[in-house]
């Protein structure tokens, strides 16, 4: 199942935005990469004081999209602009403030092993279970999948 990472900033969306612009994203990403795709969400909020771009606290909100390994340059442009057009205007803000990344599957999976491989092989039971315990709780509590920034 492919999959979207959403970074925000603290106190930048609601819950209820997230649950809002979570479904639109699934919806967009359907109607521009195949109604056959489910994909899955996931957020992670930025705690304050935590993203900088150029020395300046940041106010970028972040978009990874997983595509198919070889997405055709024209569909992989209209998947990006829908995307990124979903996310500013869900999020409020303006679309100079948003970064979008559509990866194939195989930088996808690199993206996510390097990440896995900066935990200590002896801390990867815990944080495996303690990140789906996360992702089982955000789900069940608040109605999105949700990642913690800070391990």
């Amino acid at each position: 199942m492919p999959s979207i990472v959403c970074t925000f900033h603290a106190g930048a969306l609601a819950a209820a935005g997230v649950r809002a612009l979570d479904a639109n994203l699934r919806r967009v990403y359907r109607e521009q990469l195949g109604r056959d795709h489910n994909v899955r969400v996931l957020w992670c909020e930025l705690p304050e004081g935590q993203a900088f771009t150029a020395g300046r606290a940041s106010d970028v909100t972040y978009l990874l999209v997983e595509v198919d390994d070889g997405l055709e340059p024209a569909r992989r442009e209209a998947a990006l602009r829908a995307l990124a057009d979903a996310l500013a205007t869900g999020a409020c803000v303006p679309i100079e403030r948003v970064m979008v990344t559509v990866a194939d599957h195989s930088v996808f999976a690199r993206f996510l092993a390097a990440y896995r491989g900066r935990i200590r092989p002896r801390s990867r039971p815990w944080f495996l279970a303690t990140t789906l315990y996360g992702l089982w709780r955000s789900r069940r509590r608040d109605g999105y999948l949700a990642i913690r920034a800070n391990l």
